[in-house]
């Protein structure tokens, strides 16, 4: 059996060519350590007590993989703020992080103004814009990324700005060897995911035909994956255009298992994945055994997708990467372009009349 789209086809609905994006993905990332490298970063010398990260969408998904990456690394408390509204803990001890990759997003700047009037320590990560202006004015430092990208295909330029500006600082020890990891095998998953490999090669194809017609549910470890999850989901509403759902362990076995029950006909149209790392804890392990054989007779089928590499950084991106490609190939099946996100565009039109 192949693939029941050709490459061909593929490519005619790629307007935009994002496959490139996707397949580039480890050179991004090279380029972004390298951008990191020659970054003059410094701050007031005043004590950091929390880091906020605040972002939207693509741009936020950075700082969710920072968090989740970080939580058994460093000391601080790391918060991803999706809004215009910044906690009201944030003061002259927060580094807030300002992600924007247009520099142009009403929330994010917003937030940083904000974070400006409550003498917040900055740093401000985008390809221009607005947000890039207000560094200028304010003096605060800016990591300035490549533009022409889908926000979402940037995430390369975003998190190793994140991640390396925390080693940078000191709050972590030096990553290059595991970004240098988690890049080689990005690097040798995107040849095993390219349009050329057959079906029973290609995992990312095969996962995508079981998700065709379905409503995929994700379900990972909170602890280490949520931002995989999270980043799954998002994936599969902006390139696929279609609706998924996510939810973390341990938590849904504390309320959301009981709900696959009803209504018996949609949960027969459901196909749940796991995103499943060989170093999970084993009571994690435990309850995702013991959840699949629980709610298998009520769903279409359950996938489990096992991370693969050696360090964290490695198998959160082997995973990662993995749902992007997934994403891709759905599209292609529901016979989209992948790159337009028009409800966003008409959304930020309708809002932009009412100013």
């Amino acid at each position: 059996m192949e693939f029941p789209v050709s490459a061909q086809q593929i490519r005619r609905l790629d307007g935009a060519n994002i496959f490139n994006l996707l397949i580039s993905f480890s050179d991004q990332m090279g380029e972004a350590m390298e951008i990191m490298r020659r970054a003059q970063i410094s701050l007031s010398g005043r004590a950091i007590h929390n880091v906020v990260v605040s972002g939207m969408g693509g741009s936020a998904i950075g700082g969710d993989l920072l968090r989740t990456y970080l939580v058994d690394l460093v000391d601080l408390p790391i918060l991803v703020n999706r809004g215009y509204t910044l906690p009201r803990f944030v003061g002259p001890s927060t580094l807030v992080f300002v992600s924007s990759y247009s520099g142009n997003t009403e929330e994010t700047l917003t937030a940083c103004r904000q974070a400006v009037r409550s003498n917040s320590q900055i740093i401000a990560i985008t390809s221009g814009g607005e947000l890039a202006r207000l560094a200028a004015r304010e003096g605060f430092p800016l990591i300035q990324i490549p533009s022409g990208y889908p926000p979402r295909a940037a995430l390369g330029y975003s998190f190793v700005a994140l991640l390396m500006s925390m080693s940078k600082l000191g709050f972590v020890g030096d990553q290059q060897e595991g970004l240098g990891e988690a890049q080689e095998l990005v690097r040798q998953k995107g040849l095993e995911y390219d349009l050329s490999c057959s079906l029973n090669e290609n995992q990312a194809k095969r996962v995508a035909l079981k998700l065709h017609g379905k409503l995929p549910v994700i379900y990972a470890w909170g602890h280490h994956f949520e931002a995989v999850a999270v980043r799954w989901r998002g994936q599969l509403a902006e390139n696929s255009k279609q609706l998924s759902s996510h939810h973390l362990f341990p938590e849904m076995n504390h309320n959301e298992i009981v709900g696959w029950q009803i209504p018996d006909d949609l949960l027969k149209r459901m196909v749940v994945i796991l995103l499943r790392d060989g170093q999970d804890p084993k009571s994690i392990g435990k309850r995702m055994e013991i959840t699949r054989e629980l709610i298998a007779p009520s769903a279409a089928e359950i996938i489990e997708v096992w991370a693969t590499g050696g360090s964290l950084l490695a198998r959160l991106f082997s995973l990662l990467y993995l749902g992007d490609f997934v994403s891709f190939y759905l599209a292609a099946l529901n016979g989209v372009d992948p790159t337009p996100v028009l409800r966003i565009e008409e959304l930020k039109r309708r809002l932009a009349g009412d100013s």
